[in-house]
């Protein structure tokens, strides 16, 4: 929409055709989906044994996939459901490197099953506990699962919400002529 209030015309190859952008990220979705239900970056290496499926960008296509359904467009629920399946088993048993993407990843995933309507207080109450080890990233997605979980109107309303939003404000610096 922007695009063409804009009069912006993008080049004549099919990979640039605004108008079907959207028939062509959903249309080709499964082309990077992997047996396990998990997405990996480049199509390209679906025959290749060694590609894993990647948590945060599985919770990613499930984040913009729940923004395609709420716009109106057509999901197909087996690509949504299968990526939910890969992301509950990587919880239940994530790698043993990485802690601070493994936390920073389960706070994502969080907040993407709480927009999917998946009820999961037990991922909030870890992240709550693990909230120090979190990026102010990681401390916006726990904020936004928990209001969406409890259906907050206003962060004052909630204590733990509120605890982030301190985080938050303490995490500034605050001058006359910057924040």
């Amino acid at each position: 929409k922007l695009l063409k209030e804009f009069s912006f015309k993008p080049p004549d190859d099919k990979s640039y055709d605004f108008d079907n952008i959207e028939k062509l990220f959903l249309g080709e979705i499964g082309d990077f989906r992997n047996s396990d239900g998990g997405f990996r970056l480049w199509k390209e290496n679906r025959q290749y044994q060694g590609e894993m499926s990647d948590p945060y960008l599985t919770a990613y296509v499930i984040f913009v996939l729940n923004i395609a359904k709420n716009k109106g467009y057509e999901v197909d629920n087996d690509i949504l459901y299968g990526a939910v399946s890969f992301l509950r088993k990587y919880m239940k048993d994530p790698p043993r490197d990485g802690y601070s993407y493994i936390i920073e990843s389960f706070s994502f995933i969080n907040y993407t099953f709480a927009l999917s309507g998946i009820k999961d207080d037990s991922i909030s109450k870890l992240l709550l506990e693990k909230k120090k080890h979190l990026s102010l990233r990681g401390n916006g997605f726990l904020a936004l699962s928990l209001a969406i979980q409890r259906g907050v109107k206003k962060y004052s309303d909630d204590r733990d919400i509120k605890s982030i939003m301190e985080l938050f404000k303490n995490s500034m610096e605050i001058t006359a002529r910057k924040v």
